[in-house]
C-alpha cells in the first residue's frame, strides 16, 4: 500500500512536551493491546516502560509488527533497521525526514520521539486502510443486497409472466370452447330450420288431405240427396 510521496518537511513538532509524548505512548501501546483481541497478538512483550525506553530490538519489532498490518509476510532484518524504516516510511508517505542519527542511536532520549511519532503516524495509516476496507465491505454489502433484490424481483417479473401466459391460453381455451359451442348452435338452429321445414311440408299435405277428404264428403252428400 503506496500512498504519494509529499515533498519532506521540516519537523516542528514539540517533542519536548511531555504530554504530546505519552500521548503517542499511549496511542501505540492502546493499538497493539485492541491487536491483541481483534487480530493475532504480538509475538513479542512489551510493556509501557517498552514505549518510553526501548532497545533498538524493541523497537524493531514494533515497527514489523505495525507494517505486518499492511503487509502481511513483511520481515524487518535487524542488521536493515536504520536503512530500511525511512525507505518504507518515505514510500507510504511519511512527510517527515528521519535522521541517520536517530536511526543510529534508538531508544536515546533524543531520538525516540521521532520514531515514536512515525509509529503513530503508521497507525493512522493502518487505521485508514481498515476503515477503507470495512467501507468496501459495506458497499459490498450493498451490492450482494442489491442483487439479491434484483433476483426476487426478476423471479417475480417470471411468475407474473408465467401467469399472464396461463390467462392467455385460458382465455384461447375459452374461446375455441366458445366458438365450438356456437358451432353447435349454428347446427341446431340449421335442424331446427330443417325440421320446420318438413313438419310445413307435412302440414301443407294434411291440409290437402283434408280439403280432399271434404271434397269427396261434399260429393258423397250429393250423392246420397239425389239417391
Amino acid at each position: 500500500m503506496l500512498l504519494s510521496k509529499p515533498p519532506l518537511m521540516k519537523d516542528t513538532r514539540s517533542f519536548q512536551d511531555k504530554a504530546y509524548v505519552s500521548s503517542m505512548c499511549y496511542r501505540v501501546q492502546d493499538f497493539l493491546q485492541r491487536c491483541e483481541e481483534n487480530k493475532e497478538a504480538p509475538q513479542f512483550q512489551y510493556t509501557e516502560k517498552t514505549l518510553r525506553t526501548p532497545t533498538k530490538s524493541d523497537f524493531r519489532n514494533i515497527f514489523e509488527y505495525l507494517f505486518q498490518q499492511l503487509d502481511e509476510g513483511y520481515q524487518l532484518h535487524p542488521k536493515n533497521v536504520e536503512e530500511e524504516v525511512p525507505k518504507l516510511l518515505q514510500a507510504l508517505g511519511y512527510p517527515y525526514p528521519l535522521k541517520k542519527s536517530t536511526m543510529s542511536t534508538i531508544g536515546a532520549p533524543h531520538s525516540w520521539p521521532p520514531l515514536l511519532a512515525a509509529l503513530d503516524w503508521l497507525i493512522t495509516v493502518i487505521e485508514e486502510k481498515e476503515l477503507e476496507t470495512y467501507r468496501n465491505l459495506l458497499q459490498k454489502d450493498d451490492m450482494d443486497e442489491e442483487l439479491a433484490n434484483l433476483k426476487a424481483r426478476r423471479l417475480n417479473n417470471e411468475k407474473t409472466i408465467q401467469q399472464i401466459k396461463e390467462d392467455i391460453e385460458r382465455e384461447k381455451e375459452e374461446c375455441r370452447k366458445m366458438m365450438t359451442d356456437n358451432t353447435d348452435l349454428e347446427n341446431d338452429i340449421s335442424k331446427l330450420k330443417d325440421y320446420c321445414l318438413e313438419s310445413s311440408v307435412t302440414i301443407s299435405r294434411v291440409e290437402e288431405n283434408i280439403v280432399r277428404i271434404s271434397r269427396k264428403k261434399t260429393t258423397l252428400a250429393k250423392l246420397y240427396t239425389v239417391g
